[in-house]
Formats: structure tokens, sequence, C-alpha cells
């Protein structure tokens, strides 16, 4: 059995994101950008608290790299000037693993998804990805985000997947449904905020079959 252990959603202001994440890693953070600044803060909500178990990360961003490259292209192409060092690491989303790691040793594994897809399309295939690894027995527990470091208002979306023996909060459980016809990843998070219904079906990608949550005692 999967269970959805927990779920989050961030929002903050660019100042408020900067101090909370110097606040997980008790040590301020040089030349991190908003992204890793929103991993960081994002897997220290899901983790805090709870028990070190073999944990894998998921994530990506739609508007993240975009907006980073843009920048980075803008000043060696527009203003002639080399980009600053701080701008190109933006451009590199996999290094936000390392902060994470550092500070969290039970992440053992974290991917960075490119994004290819629309909304629904990405969130259905890191949840398959997830599945697939937490059946497989290679991890215990599997975080995936969708984190867009905007200028004014960074954001990010967070479900944390686990095995369902001992699962925390085995309430909602996660199994494969019928066809790949269902509603989208924002009318998800709007399921689980309202606490209410028996069940909700995320809408599958490509040949992925769509992902059917159940809360306990309800098929």
């Amino acid at each position: 059995m999967i269970a959805l252990a927990a779920f989050y959603r961030q929002h903050y202001d660019a100042a408020a994101l900067s101090a909370a994440a110097r606040t997980c890693c008790a040590v301020p953070l040089r030349r991190a950008g908003a992204m890793t600044e929103l991993v960081l803060t994002g897997v220290h909500a899901c983790l805090d608290s709870q028990p070190p178990r073999p944990t894998a990360l998921i994530w990506g961003s739609r508007t993240g790299i975009r907006h980073a490259t843009a920048r980075v292209v803008g000043d060696l192409c527009i203003s002639g000037e080399a980009p600053m060092p701080f701008d190109f690491l933006a451009t590199q989303p996999a290094l936000a693993a390392v902060p994470v790691q550092q500070t969290f040793p039970c992440v053992v594994n974290a991917v960075y998804q490119p994004w290819q897809a629309e909304a629904d399309a990405h969130w259905a295939r890191m949840l398959h990805l997830a599945i697939a690894w937490l059946q497989s027995g290679r991890h215990e527990r599997v975080l995936c985000a969708q984190v867009e470091p905007a200028t004014e208002h960074p954001q990010g979306d967070w479900l944390v997947l686990q095995r369902g023996d001992g699962a925390a909060w085995p309430e909602v459980q996660v199994g494969l449904a019928d066809g790949t016809h269902g509603a989208g990843s924002a009318a998800l998070f709007d399921w689980l905020e309202a606490g209410i219904g028996k069940g909700f079906v995320l809408r599958g990608a490509d040949a992925l079959p769509a992902l059917r949550f159940y809360r306990a005692g309800a098929r």
C-alpha cells in the first residue's frame, strides 16, 4: 500500500523566503537562488519532526529555469556583460540538492525532473516514479514538488508519499485508476485542503494510467 503521508503548500514573499531558508540551515546560504530556497524550506516543512527514513526527492519547475536562463542571456546578448555567478548558478537546478542533502542526511536521492509538459502531466510522471521507487523498496519515503520561484511571490506545492506500513498519516491512500481521465493537479490540492470527499482521480499522462487518491475506508 502507498500512502499520502502529508501535503504542503508554500507561499512567501522574497524576503521571508530567504529568512526561512537561513533558519532551516542554521547558517547563511551563499549564492542560493529562490529555487534552492524553496526546495530547502519545502523539504524542511515535510520532514520536520519526522523520523529519519531513507528518503528521495523529485522536483520540477515550470518557470524557474526559464526565468534564470533569460536573465543570463539578457546579460550576454543584450547588455554585453558577463553574467553574475549567482545568476549562472540559478540556471543549474540540480545544485539545490547540495544544501538539502547537507541539511537532511536522510535524503539519499534528489532528482530534478525537467519540465516537458503541462502541470498535470508533470505531476503524473513524478508520482508514478515515486510509486515505482516505493514499491521496489528503493526508498521508504518520496517527496514530490513543483516550485515556482517568482520574483515577488515564490510558491511551491509538495506531496509526501511513503509505504503504507507504519505511515504517520495513512488517511489517504494512492493507487492506479482505470484509464487516463480525471481532474488536474490544482484540483487535487484543493481536494486535500478541503478534507472532504472520499476519492479523487488525477488524470494520467501519455501512456501512464490515472492515479486514484482515496481516504481510508473508501474505495
